[in-house]
């Protein structure tokens, strides 16, 4: 009978003939490569950034003297020059405007 050993065994048939049902020669993909990691920040991002330092530069600031001073304000205890308070909005705006820019 064809297909059929004489010494009684069954020979097992591969999937495909000439080929073994199992393949050893199955390589594992290579990792990608990977570039240098960089992160750009955009003009304002940068600004931002320096912004942000220049903040963490700044003495902390005492709660309790804004708010006694605040209080004395609202109270009328300690005047305010609007002009001078006007003047220094604006010149703050202006640098703040000169940072975008850049």
């Amino acid at each position: 009978m064809p297909g059929i050993n004489r010494t009684g065994s069954k020979k097992a048939a591969s999937p495909i003939a000439g080929q073994s049902a199992v393949k050893n020669d199955v390589k594992a993909a290579a990792p990608p490569k990977v570039n240098d990691d960089r992160l750009r920040l955009s003009g304002e991002a940068q600004n931002i950034e320096e912004l942000f330092q220049s903040l963490s530069d700044i003495d902390e600031i005492d709660r309790k003297k804004v708010e006694s001073i605040r209080l004395a304000i609202k109270k009328g205890e300690m005047p305010v020059d609007y002009q001078m308070l006007a003047n220094k909005i604006l010149e703050l705006s202006d640098d703040f405007d000169d940072h975008r820019k850049e």
